[in-house]
């Protein structure tokens, strides 16, 4: 082995020395071992970055599908999460509706809604469903005519629907 090593470096000076355009020719020149060793380590090493790319893409598949399934419980969670203030609010503007009729004896009209709870100051200010929209306010309800019907109709705006897209409305149920 250090026979062929001294092999290559001398041929290596010599191709550099007659200003070689490449070292193959040089190596060429020299022993066929040197030439052969450095063939197989090329081969090694393609092989091994090969293996180390395939390993590298498994593991970023890995983390993409991980990822994917983090992205969708996150998904469900602020599903869940968006209902939930709706809910809230829907029982906080309740609230107010019932302790105005305490203290006045009467609800607000749909007409008046909501802005007359702020105005009446039952409510800090008018609040908006997780959707960005304005909360449904009527009296006499359509679900119990002697209460107020408050709620929002979801992510979709409109009457119906599943999940997000439902209509809440206090109750309804």
């Amino acid at each position: 082995m250090i026979r062929g090593s001294k092999m290559f470096l001398l041929a290596f000076a010599a191709a550099v020395m007659a200003g070689c355009a490449t070292t193959g020719a040089a190596i060429e020149a020299g022993s066929g071992e040197t030439h052969d060793e450095v063939e197989q380590l090329k081969a090694e090493h393609k092989k091994e970055i090969e293996r180390l790319r395939a390993r590298h893409n498994r593991e970023i598949d890995e983390l993409r599908a991980r990822q994917s399934d983090e992205t969708e419980e996150l998904r469900a969670l602020r599903k869940q999460d968006r209902i939930a203030r709706a809910n809230i609010d829907i029982m906080r503007i309740m609230i107010a509706a019932l302790r105005h009729h305490m203290d006045h004896g009467w609800f607000p009209a749909t007409y008046e809604g909501i802005n007359h709870l702020v105005t009446e100051g039952y409510l800090p200010a008018p609040p908006r469903d997780p959707w960005d929209n304005a909360y449904v306010y009527r009296f006499p309800g359509l679900f119990n005519p002697e209460m107020p019907d408050v709620g929002s109709y979801g992510a979709d705006r409109s009457p119906g629907g599943e999940g997000e897209d439902a209509e809440f409305f206090f109750g309804q149920f």
